[in-house]
């Protein structure tokens, strides 16, 4: 992908081998059921923004090395180029998941 100027602010470049050069968005939300990073595509249709792929998939665990018919691959995503890429979107990720870890608690001694 590319970082491009093509029909509005924040979009990029796709190319895709089906449908060559598309204009999309990144779009950064949280899985409902865990609360784990959720990373999709919009693209440009009819003058509205509709999903044109995920990114991340969310499972339940670790990816499993292998899981029967594909195999998962690990990529870590660069946080300043997510804020970069989609402020609103991480600013609400990462203030859910501030609220959401525990506050540490220490044992006190005598």
């Amino acid at each position: 992908m590319e970082r491009r100027k093509t029909e509005g602010e924040g979009m990029l470049a796709y190319r895709s081998r089906v449908f060559g050069e598309v204009p999309v968005r990144l779009k950064v939300q949280q899985y409902q059921d865990n609360g784990c990073l959720y990373v999709g595509l919009d693209c440009m249709e009819d003058g509205c923004l509709e999903p044109f792929g995920n990114v991340t998939v969310n499972l339940p665990d670790k990816a499993p090395d292998y899981c029967g018919y594909c195999t998962y691959p690990l990529y870590l995503f660069h946080a300043d180029r997510l804020r970069e890429l989609c402020p609103e979107g991480m600013a609400a990720y990462e203030a859910k998941i501030r609220t959401a870890k525990k506050p540490e608690t220490k044992e006190h001694s005598r």
